[in-house]
């Protein structure tokens, strides 16, 4: 989920019951005022969510947002990176580096930005054996190339693993029409 999905999503998005979200609106700072559109590529996606996540919500107001500032309106991404977020990054201790600071003394900082997240979930889904198309729904994305080419790195591409699976497939006793058991070569049909 982008931020400004995630800043513009209320409880009635949120489907406890279908274990899924209902992403069909974004919420954009233009000129100092919130305004409220549609996704990224103009089109709505629903996306799973997580039953040990779905666990933890309790649905609130149907037209309340999941995600509001201290004040109940939208949150902006720099109050939440300044807010909690780098805090919660360095705390962790995410991705450390070595930078020097006023004084020329190296210090250790952590970075994690919060757009990271969302590489993190498609990373995730693939190690779970999400197909291509699934990703693709999940991000939003308008084409599988777009998505492969962002993420097909990550997929396997291991030959030897898809010749194993073919030959298992094929070798659990496929039946074909005309009776031949493809695994054992003989013949096979009605009271045989």
């Amino acid at each position: 989920m982008r931020f400004g999905e995630a800043a513009e999503l209320r409880w009635r998005d949120v489907l406890l019951d279908k274990k899924s979200i209902s992403i069909s609106r974004s919420v954009t700072l233009v000129d100092g005022q919130f305004v409220v559109g549609t996704p990224k590529g103009g089109r709505g996606r629903t996306v799973a969510l997580p039953e040990f996540v779905a666990d933890l919500l309790v649905a609130d107001d149907p037209d309340a947002l999941v995600f509001p500032d201290s004040r109940g309106g939208y949150m902006r991404g720099t109050n939440v990176r300044r807010r909690w977020w780098s805090e919660a990054v360095a705390s962790a201790k995410l991705f450390p580096r070595v930078e020097r600071n006023a004084a020329g003394e190296p210090v250790t900082v952590y970075e994690f930005k919060l757009h990271e997240l969302r590489h993190t979930a498609a990373s995730l889904a693939i190690q779970a054996g999400a197909s291509i198309k699934a990703l693709q729904n999940m991000l939003g994305h308008e084409s599988a190339a777009l998505t492969l080419d962002r993420y097909g790195h990550l997929y396997p591409s291991d030959v030897e693993a898809v010749g194993v699976a073919i030959n298992d497939m094929l070798t659990r006793g496929i039946t074909r029409k005309c009776g031949q058991d493809v695994g054992t070569d003989e013949k096979s049909g009605p009271g045989e």
